[in-house]
């Protein structure tokens, strides 16, 4: 409808994507903390179906709608990465290698990704591909950033080189 100084849109809450995104992630969120992984796991399977390309992707760009295409490109890929630890941590590390391989070249600087890439690669066998995950990450923070991955990341890389199996990570860190 036309109201003054534009246009407002009136839908049921559920006809909009983004509210159903919002809503499994939520209720994601309490499946998990809950203790109920694989019904956390379904819920971000659903949310995360629901993108379909970059947000705002067919409206054209302003500084305001710029604002909110980020916003809601952290939220999707926070959504991602929770999927992909709940993946993991049930035992589909095989299966999200290449997903988690595709992420990473996306996200370049998202050391949540290259974490989880290099704990589905030791966990499917692969230590060394996990080790050259984190020489190539650690190459692109120190020539871009100057500086060192996080102590998370540090710690992994030391326990791989040591072929230490407790590289998999703590409820803890996928708590965070």
């Amino acid at each position: 409808m036309t109201r003054d100084p534009g246009y407002r849109l009136d839908l049921p809450p559920d006809s909009l994507d983004l509210r159903q995104f919002e809503r499994l992630c939520s209720l994601g969120r309490a499946a998990r903390d809950a203790g109920d992984l694989a019904g956390a796991l379904g819920r971000y399977r659903e949310a995360t179906a629901l993108w379909k390309g970059p947000a705002l992707g067919d409206v054209r760009s302003s500084l305001l709608l710029d604002g909110v295409a980020l916003r809601l490109e952290e939220s999707r890929v926070t959504a991602l990465e929770r999927r992909l630890e709940l993946e993991i941590r049930l035992g589909g590390h095989s299966e999200v290698i290449s997903e988690l391989r595709q992420l990473a070249a996306e996200y370049p600087l998202r050391e949540r990704i290259h974490y989880q890439l290099m704990v589905a690669l030791s966990l499917a066998g692969r230590r060394g591909d996990a080790l050259q995950t984190f020489r190539e990450l650690r190459g692109t923070f120190v020539s871009e950033l100057g500086v060192e991955p996080s102590p998370d990341l540090q710690r992994l890389h030391q326990s791989l080189l040591s072929a230490d199996r407790s590289a998999v990570p703590s409820p803890e860190f996928w708590e965070r």
